[in-house]
């Protein structure tokens, strides 16, 4: 009981149509903010994507944050060198 059954005409395209419009971003011309999070909730399914950019939020993070304490020790070690100063030499000029 073979029978012959063939697609409708243009089956195949109206497929491809329908996984387009199924995949497509809906484009919101709402704010930036609901612009944003359509996006990440449109990219970020993806594991390795989402991976590379904790990556890179980490990376950016720890190096500003090393940065930071970098300056703020150079200013700490600056007010000491200059109590240390003041304590030794009392004639030592206030900052």
């Amino acid at each position: 009981m073979d029978r012959d059954r063939t697609a409708p005409p243009r089956f195949q395209e109206q497929v491809w149509k329908r996984i387009e419009s199924a995949e497509a971003v809906h484009v919101n011309r709402g704010s930036r903010w609901s612009l944003l999070t359509d996006w990440i909730n449109a990219v970020l399914p993806r594991p390795a994507f989402a991976l590379a950019c904790a990556m890179v939020l980490l990376l950016v993070g720890g190096a500003a944050g090393w940065a930071q304490a970098r300056h703020e020790a150079g200013h700490v070690d600056d007010e000491l060198e200059a109590r240390y100063l003041r304590v030794v030499d009392p004639y030592q000029p206030a900052d």
